[in-house]
């Protein structure tokens, strides 16, 4: 009778010990077993899709499915879209302001909203790619001294360009020597426009270069371009501090922060253009030009 009543009082003991330890364990989740979560006992130990609630949103375990404004993570952004819901901040997915894809154009014009200038064999041309790769703008300067193809396009409306940073991106692939790029600024006193960043890209095994007028000379920007390979050039233009920076596919290159030329009236148009001033010549493409802040 006595064991019998020694062991009750162990079972009874051992009982309210369990009761105590469950209590003190904020309820039935504290196993880390994915089938007992609640919206209250939710814990990051025990996270799936199903049961991920804004009470444990950590960047490890955060999930499409409880993807709101309120709990989304800095997991979800830009760079890794694939799992962004229709509910994610506006952050997320910014429209650009801008592009120009050049498939609007019947080959081999550009419309009249572009300036286009000329001069002895060079030409600006809009070329249709092999089938299904889309139309491309060609700049074909002549090695001539003197010759030159330019193509710019002018906004009417150029407040975006100037209300805060923003970058400006494009495809590119050289043949052969020389053009370039330019952003350009409008001299409301001349009624003119004026280069304010130009960016030089070679394909003949010469550097990507920038013009520096803190150095009063061309720059070299530690990139190089092959020659008929496709890159995307991207510049970070602030035209508050009137500076830009620039990347080769998705790289920073050495041209950091490189001042404008002028700095006085706002920016107003883009360029690309081949010169061929000191005998060079080159054959360049220009595709999908993207605008956003």
């Amino acid at each position: 009778m006595k064991r019998t009543g020694f062991i009750l009082t162990i079972a009874f003991l051992w009982l309210s010990l369990f009761i105590i330890s469950a209590c003190s364990s904020g309820g039935d989740d504290d196993s880390g077993t994915p089938g007992d979560d609640t919206s209250v006992d939710d814990d990051v130990e025990d996270d799936t899709s199903i049961d991920d609630d804004a009470l444990d949103d950590t960047s490890v375990d955060d999930d499409v499915d409880d993807d709101t404004s309120v709990d989304d993570d800095v997991d979800d952004d830009v760079d890794d879209d694939v799992d962004d819901d229709v509910d994610d901040d506006v952050d997320d997915d910014i429209a650009p302001f801008y592009t120009e894809d050049f498939e609007s154009y019947t080959p081999p014009n550009l419309s009249a909203d572009w300036t286009v200038e000329s001069a002895g064999g060079s030409t600006v041309e809009v070329v249709a790619l092999k089938a299904g790769s889309g139309n491309v703008l060609e700049i074909n300067d002549y090695a001539t001294s003197g010759d030159y193809a330019k193509a710019r396009w002018d906004f009417t409306d150029y407040s975006e360009l100037n209300s805060a940073p923003f970058t400006m991106s494009f495809d590119f692939k050289g043949a052969s020597g020389l053009v370039s790029g330019d952003i350009m600024q409008y001299d409301t006193d001349a009624s003119s426009y004026f280069v304010e960043g130009e960016f030089y890209l070679y394909v003949d095994g010469t550097e990507l270069t920038v013009y520096d007028p803190d150095a009063g000379a061309v720059v070299t920007c530690g990139t190089t371009l092959s020659a008929d390979t496709w890159y995307n050039i991207e510049l970070a233009i602030d035209a508050s501090a009137a500076t830009y920076s620039v990347s080769v596919d998705n790289t920073a290159t050495t041209c950091a922060d490189i001042v404008f030329i002028f700095g006085d009236f706002p920016l107003a148009a883009y360029r690309f253009a081949g010169f061929s001033n000191d005998g060079y010549g080159g054959v360049g493409q220009y595709d999908n030009v993207v605008m956003v802040h």
